[in-house]
């Protein structure tokens, strides 16, 4: 058998071992999966976005936002997948009416989860991770949470409408975790910087940080 053989069985094996756990336990396995990508996403966030050697990593804070991830949004997107679905079937007919089906879903999504996901981060954040408290959560609602939306609202409807559409309800939080693990990378790291704005600016359109045209 050939290495990449190999490989590919050993995924399959795994797939078969999340689907029967997830079948069994489904809010224990997404909570689990959460925790995992949540606290990758951080590590990734700090060495790749924050360019952070292993010895000077923020274990602290990998550690928390790995929490949040499973104690957090891994019950959370559980729940609002189900009964996203169930709500959207009740109005549309996922067959006969798909696109108004699917269309209906990403809306809620965006204009009802998108803002309450970024508060909830941003207040845990505040609380837990900097410890600066309700003041220090007003100060960066007040700062980032706009331009952050729409930071959001360029790839997650998007995605969304390829997730609400192609993938099974019991997979889509799966396939929103796998997005989000580079969503929280973005955000560990946004967050974690007072300046992300100018500097995702000067990625993007070669500007120098903090300075215009």
């Amino acid at each position: 058998m050939s290495l990449l053989s190999r490989a590919g069985s050993s995924v399959r094996r795994l797939w078969h071992a999340y689907e029967d756990r997830l079948s069994r336990s489904p809010l224990s396995t997404q909570a689990s999966t959460s925790t995992l990508l949540w606290g990758f996403g951080d590590y990734l966030a700090q060495t790749v976005g924050e360019g952070r050697s292993s010895t000077e990593l923020d274990t602290r804070r990998t550690f928390l936002t790995s929490l949040f991830g499973g104690g957090f949004i891994g019950p959370l997107g559980h729940y609002w997948y189900l009964i996203l679905d169930r709500r959207c079937r009740r109005i549309f007919d996922p067959v006969s009416q798909t696109v108004a089906f699917v269309a209906a879903k990403v809306a809620a999504d965006t204009v009802t989860m998108g803002p309450f996901y970024l508060c909830s981060f941003y207040a845990y954040g505040s609380l837990v991770l900097d410890r600066t408290g309700m003041k220090g959560f007003y100060e960066k609602i007040e700062k980032d949470l706009v331009p952050m939306l729409v930071a959001e609202i360029f790839f997650w409807p998007a995605f969304q409408l390829c997730n609400f559409s192609k993938v099974p309800v019991r997979h889509q939080l799966l396939a929103g975790n796998g997005m989000a693990l580079l969503d929280a990378s973005f955000l560990s790291w946004a967050r974690a910087k007072d300046d992300w704005l100018s500097t995702l600016a000067a990625v993007l359109f070669g500007k120098d940080e903090g300075k215009g045209e």
